[in-house]
């Protein structure tokens, strides 16, 4: 959990610090992971903490796509959602292996978790990107608060 805290701190604070770093200015040119190395690293990063700790890794995808290859805030989501899916089809097929899915639980948090996607697309396709940076740093702390009550409890 320190690992969660701690990089949705980090977020935060690199959102309020400078949020061009984390949502670049609508017009921005997409920077090719050819021409920034760095890119991968953050990629490679993001990949490693959500391959192991999954929990907030969005945020550490959207940091590494928005503030890495310059995507705005909408085309970062939208993959961040395609990689995402990918370890988390990889993670269930593995839970379902051993016989470890509560599927009950599991059907209704996918059905919630659909409905919302269906709405939330449709809402950061007509918003601006001052809002949806704003959506962002707000939810970005929401979860750091739940990080802290969650190791606090």
């Amino acid at each position: 959990m320190l690992a969660q805290g701690g990089s949705m701190v980090l977020m935060a604070l690199v959102m309020i610090v400078k949020p061009s770093t984390v949502a670049p200015e609508p017009g921005t040119p997409v920077v090719s992971l050819h021409s920034k190395p760095s890119a991968w690293v953050g990629l490679f990063l993001a990949g490693v903490y959500g391959g192991f700790v999954q929990a907030g890794v969005g945020f550490m995808l959207i940091a590494a796509l928005a503030g890495g290859l310059r995507y705005d805030l909408v085309r970062a989501n939208a993959l961040k959602v395609v990689c995402t899916a990918c370890f988390s089809l990889l993670a269930l097929g593995i839970f379902i292996w051993y016989d470890l899915v509560l599927w009950v639980p599991g059907l209704i948090l996918a059905v919630g978790c659909m409905i919302g996607a269906h709405y939330s697309v449709r809402f950061a396709i007509q918003a601006s990107q001052a809002t949806l940076k704003w959506l962002l740093f707000v939810m970005v702390v929401l979860a750091c608060g739940a990080a802290m009550l969650d190791s606090v409890g």
